[in-house]
């Protein structure tokens, strides 16, 4: 599991504090189309993975970022689409595929054992990230290990 606020990071994206956050600290997206996070990970196997990000997101008009591996093509990640609240909650980050959203629920990064990065792109202002957890047991759900949800 990795805390937002220990990625790289752009100017776009700021440390704000929530007591209920993880280690009390979240990072939120200040503007609109602007900024990244990088995630370098090291994946033990060639495999399928889920990311899971842990989320507030009150409504629809901060719900989203562009997610995207090694450089390549970005896809929307609607972070709580239909399940909007002003609580914290685990996602599996999803994609559109050129669609509607959930079209990929969850969508599945195929991962050769190695180093990589994810990058998150803010698509709007105000979303959030907590945390991130990148998993290739495709049967975990971290929303079963959370207490508070």
């Amino acid at each position: 599991m990795t805390e937002a606020e220990s990625l790289s990071r752009s100017s776009s994206f700021v440390p704000r504090s929530d007591p209920l956050a993880s280690g009390s600290v979240y990072l939120v997206s200040t503007s609109a189309e602007t900024g990244v996070l990088v995630l370098t990970l090291s994946a033990p196997v060639t495999a399928d993975y889920v990311i899971w990000c842990r989320v507030k997101a009150p409504d629809s008009s901060a719900d989203s970022f562009y997610v995207s591996v090694d450089g390549g093509p970005e896809d929307v990640y609607d972070t709580a689409e239909g399940i909007w609240s002003p609580a914290w909650q685990w996602t599996p980050v999803n994609g559109r595929d050129g669609g509607r959203p959930l079209t990929l629920n969850p969508r599945l990064f195929h991962l050769t054992a190695g180093v990589h990065q994810i990058t998150f792109r803010g698509r709007e202002a105000d979303s959030t990230l907590d945390q991130i957890l990148i998993t290739n047991d495709l049967e975990f759900d971290p929303r079963l290990e959370d207490p508070v949800q």
